[in-house]
Formats: structure tokens, sequence, C-alpha cells
């Protein structure tokens, strides 16, 4: 897809074109402000989960029953806004300078983050879900144009290896914003009499200054690191206003669901995308109560089986990139979506566990790591790599074959889309776990991802009309082209059909 010569705008982007490269200055702010923006989130999240857990287990006189509302609440507070905003988002991405977009988002976080602290201090954890759903706002307008952005930066033939390296640095951020969250509670909480923190008098309020300096410090960061990302003009046109019906609440978001509606290869990659995060909330949401108490009874310890899934989902995410360098092919969704299958499954069989990590002998001496936690930990790094392979593919489609003007908002409706299924499955976690226990949401979503790899396979090998040149499942460049250039229900574009 040819790149627009850039004009001067009425924002100030300059004429001049930027260098597409994966070692500009730009690529590199964009890298790091992404960085900063995944790691905050999860600090933040990781340290809220264990202070709702304890505080709400306190007022109900039970940590279970507090944990399980603490976890569903709080997903759904972070994850909502991206239902309801991700059509302003794409909007905005379209219609406005995506640098000053991101870098706004990030002015936001600051103020955030300081609302935040603030709230930890007073204690109470609905206002700490309040909270959530101001983060989640901010990211549902920064992430569309995050995504836009980065065949601008990089160029069409880089984006598979940009999109691995983007999602490599953010599980990496992923990674240590648990680990950091789950500390920062430990280091932030007095024990109590028994020597735990699970349901403490005053959970995160200790030395609290630690944890201002942390979240405020790397929002602070990340703003700085918007200014080296290039300046980029608006790609839709200056007279483009929200029409009234898009201006009401999800009006914007359901208008991108129908733009994708109407362009059924954008629209089916979306929906795979959709289910990778349905299901990833689905699992992150399980592992907290996966892990505690029957593996192991510490919630800092939580942090390494989450962290091991985000070092597994760098992997595959990065392998992929590398080896898609050039291509748009939809073949990894197909072996890697049944490697999924397989490892969620596996987790099932996990042996029972005592609640102790480590193992001892009689005489005290170290015995090694328990079974279950051995066995739940390589079955963990194999689900992430797997399923690092299936989304970068459905993600470098979607950038690849879309019109630059309109590139925001199908990454919009994509959010939109992939949102929506993250909240249903935090929504319906505790209606399984109710039937199936931790361990049958496993084989729940095995089974489940099964049938969808099943789907994936014939969606992408098994029909008819693909170009003999296609060779392993790569597909040419879709031009991408204007709502009005397609029927309604249908794809005209023989190189799109091509691509299903």
């Amino acid at each position: 897809m040819a790149n627009h010569p850039i004009s001067v705008q009425e924002d100030g982007v300059s004429s001049k074109t930027p260098r597409q490269s994966l070692l500009s200055w730009s690529f590199l702010g964009l890298l790091v402000t992404q960085f900063t923006v995944a790691l905050n989130d999860n600090i933040f999240r990781w340290l809220l989960v264990p202070i709702g857990k304890a505080r709400l287990g306190a007022f109900y006189g039970d940590y279970s029953r507090g944990a399980d509302i603490a976890l569903t609440v709080g997903g759904l507070m972070f994850l909502i806004p991206f239902v309801f905003f991700s059509g302003y988002g794409g909007y905005c991405a379209d219609r406005f300078c995506k640098r000053k977009v991101m870098a706004y988002c990030k002015l936001a976080e600051i103020a955030i983050m300081l609302l935040g602290v603030l709230f930890v201090w007073i204690g109470n954890p609905w206002l700490l879900f309040i909270v959530l759903f101001m983060m989640g706002t901010q990211s549902a307008f920064y992430s569309p144009a995050k995504y836009a952005s980065i065949p601008e930066i990089v160029g069409d033939k880089n984006i598979p290896t940009a999109n691995g390296l983007i999602g490599m640095t953010t599980i990496i951020a992923v990674l240590g914003g648990t680990i950091l969250g789950n500390h920062l509670y430990e280091w932030t909480t007095l024990p109590d009499a028994e020597g735990l923190r699970l349901m403490p008098d005053a959970p995160g309020q200790h030395h609290l200054w630690l944890s201002a300096l942390i979240l405020v410090g790397v929002a602070v960061f990340g703003y700085l690191t918007t200014l080296l990302i290039q300046r980029m003009p608006s790609r839709a046109e200056e007279n483009v206003r929200l029409k009234w019906f898009q201006k009401l609440p999800m009006g914007q978001s359901l208008s991108d669901f129908a733009y994708l509606w109407r362009h059924k290869a954008l629209l089916l990659v979306a929906l795979g995308s959709a289910y990778y995060w349905g299901l990833a909330s689905l699992a992150q949401t399980n592992i907290d109560k996966f892990v505690v108490p029957e593996i192991t009874e510490s919630q800092g310890n939580v942090a390494m089986f989450l962290g091991i899934l985000a070092v597994g989902i760098a992997v595959g995410s990065t392998f992929v990139g590398f080896v898609m360098r050039g291509r748009a092919t939809l073949a990894p969704i197909t072996y890697s979506c049944f490697g999924m299958a397989v490892c969620a499954v596996c987790l099932y069989f996990t042996p029972e566990g005592t609640g102790t990590l480590f193992l001892k002998t009689e005489t005290g001496e170290s015995a090694g790591m328990a079974p279950a936690a051995v066995h739940a930990l390589w079955s963990l790094i194999f689900l992430g790599i797997f399923a690092g392979m299936f989304d970068i593919p459905l993600l470098a489609y979607l950038q690849k074959n879309s019109d630059e003007s309109q590139r925001g908002r199908i990454i919009a409706g994509s959010n939109f889309l992939s949102f929506s299924a993250m909240t249903l499955g935090v929504a319906v976690f505790g209606a399984i776990i109710a039937f199936l226990g931790t361990r049958g949401v496993w084989l729940f979503a095995g089974s489940v991802t099964f049938l969808v790899a099943v789907l994936c396979t014939w969606l992408v090998f098994g029909k008819s009309g693909r170009d003999p040149s296609a060779e392993n499942g790569e597909v040419s460049e879709v031009k991408a082209v204007s709502c009005e250039e397609k029927e309604l229900f249908g794809v005209n574009d023989p190189a799109e059909k091509e691509a299903f």
C-alpha cells in the first residue's frame, strides 16, 4: 500500500516525510512509550487487586468471596471503557495528529496516578475501582493512535516485525509491572498477627510515598518519550464530524463495527483477535485463583506464574514477527491455536498442590519446586508462546490492509470487539468457576479453543479461491477501499477473499 505524501496540516505537521525504519528515533519513542503504558497499567492493577481482595475480604468476613468480587469488578472497571470509548479513540487517531493524542493520554495518566495514590491512602476499594475505570478510558483513546501510527513510522514491509517488537516490549512491561505491582503491595503492607498479608488492617498504606514515586514517575517518563515520536498528519478529511448517533454512548464504536461488517476479511480477522483477548482475560483472571492458595500462599508468587506466561507471549510475538517480515500471512494462527488448546488442557491436569511452592525434606533441606508448580509453569510458558504467535499475524493484517484515512477506526472497531470479549470473559468467569472450579476453567478454555482452531484452519486453508502463489497461507496485499466501493454485506475484492 503506497504511503500518501505528507502535506502541511493545520496542526503544524511538517511536510517533510520522516524516515520509515525500525531504527528511527520515532519508533524507539513509540516502543518506550508503550512500555511505560503497559508497565504502569500492570503495576497499578496488581497493587489494587490484593488491596481490593484484602479490603473486601475483611468487609465480607470471607477472603475467598472478597477475592472473587475484587477480581471481577476490577477487571470489568478496566475493560468497560474500551467498549464505550474505543470508537472515539479511533476517531481522534484519524482526525488529529496521533502523537498529540498519545501525549495527551500520557498527561491524563499522570493525573490519574496521583488520584490513585490518594485513594489508596483513603482506603476505599470502590474509589480505586473508579480510578481503574479512568485508566481504562485513557488507554481506550491511546490504543488506536498507537497501532495506527506503526505503518506510518516503519512502513508497510516492517509492520509484522514492528508488531512483534511492540508485542515483546509490551509483554516485558506486563511481566515487570505484574511482579512490581505484587511486590509493591507486600512492601507497602504490614503483615497481620499470623505473618500473612491476606486481610491486613491497612493494605498498601505503609510507605505510600513509594507507590507515588513509582506510579507517577513512570507516567511522567512516558509523557517525555512521546516527544520522540514523529508528527503524523490527520489522514481524514478536515470537514469530517461525528454524526448525532455517533455522539451517543457506544455510537462511534457501533459505527466502526458497521464499517468492519462491510469488509468481511477485516471483520473475520478482528473476530479472531477478539477471541484471543477474551481467552487472555479469562486466563489471567483464573491464574490468580488457580495459584493462590493451592500452589502457593504468597500473593507475591502469583507474579512468577503470570510472568512466565508473559515471557512465553514475548517469545512467540517476537519469533512470529521476524518470520513474517514483509509478508501478510495468516498461517501461524492455525497451528498456534491448536497449541493453545493443548496447553490449556495440560493446565487442567496440573497435580494437586499443597500451598507450598518449594518442598523440603524432613531435615529441612530444599527438595526442589513442587510438582504442581513445575507442571503449571511449563504449561503456561508454552501457552504464552502459542498465544504470542496467534495475535501478531491478525494485527499485522489489519494494519497493512486498511485505508490510511480509516485505519484508526478499523483498529478501534477491532478494539471494540476485543474488549467486549474481554469484558465478557471477566463477567462469565464467576459463573464458570462456580460450576467447573479453577481447573475446569482451563478445560473449558481448551475445548473452545480447539473448535476455534478447526474453524481457523478451514478459513485459512480450506476454502476455494486462493491464489496458487499464496503459499503457506500467505495472502497478497489487499487494496483498501472505501465503504462506498463495496457491497453492504459482500466482499468483492478477489484478493480480500483470498485471505480466507
